[in-house]
């Protein structure tokens, strides 16, 4: 059974909580706008927890693709992930990040990231990508 998706978003970072336990996600995102096309970013963060049952436990393999709305595809990712309970939980919670470093918009419209677990499509999120008009203040 595929695991569900507990939080699946694009995000500027991600930074270790102070507790030991868990992440914070840093300026989560669901729009950028950007001067002048085509715009690289300087880092983008896919992040998400994905809730495994206790079955399921093992590795499986994570894959992230990115496709513009003009169905230009990006770059596909993947990575293993080491799904492992603690003591006592009912449930594996396993966090993953993408980093995309320098990342290439070709212009406006809508860019969506489709995650994948073991070959199933899981989740999608979309951002919506403008550009800024010249008294616009820039943001991603």
């Amino acid at each position: 059974m595929p695991p569900a998706v507990e939080i699946f978003c694009v995000c500027l970072d991600v930074e270790k909580h102070e507790s030991g336990h868990g992440y914070n996600l840093i300026q989560v995102i669901n729009r950028a706008t950007f001067p002048q096309f085509p715009a690289i970013t300087e880092k983008l963060l896919v992040a998400g927890v994905l809730r495994f049952d206790l079955a399921d436990e093992g590795e499986h393999q994570i894959s992230l693709s990115a496709t513009s709305l003009d169905n230009h595809s990006g770059p596909t990712m993947g990575q293993i992930l080491n799904v492992k309970a603690k003591a006592d939980d009912q449930y594996a919670w396993t966090p993953f990040f993408f980093v995309l470093e320098m990342f290439a918009l070709r212009g406006p419209g809508e860019v969506s990231f489709d995650l994948a677990i073991d070959g199933t499509q899981l989740a999608k999120t979309v951002i919506c990508v403008a550009q800024a008009s010249p008294s616009t203040r820039v943001s991603t």
